[in-house]
């Protein structure tokens, strides 16, 4: 079994992570703040209970409460017929 990352290091990686995708170019700085940020919020915080999440299943169940209340109602799309 993989060993549990500390805090600190939930910290280090999505800051290595924020990096690599503002190096990579792949995201400007401002799409960070407007999309990454907030999510990656979540993260630290699913990470910050005790216990931790011990696994990806369980940092997900931890997650997927936060990212329902976070969606809007998804009430129309561009192929949708009239």
């Amino acid at each position: 079994m993989a060993a549990v990352l500390a805090p600190g290091d939930w910290d280090e990686l999505i800051a290595a992570f924020r990096e690599h995708k503002l190096i990579s170019g792949e995201i400007k700085p401002s799409t960070w703040q407007r999309v990454y940020r907030h999510h990656m919020n979540h993260v630290l915080g699913a990470v910050a209970v005790v216990p931790p999440p011990q696994n990806a299943k369980q940092l997900l169940a931890a997650l997927a409460p936060v990212a329902a209340a976070d969606s809007v109602p998804f009430s129309w799309h561009p192929l949708q017929e009239s």
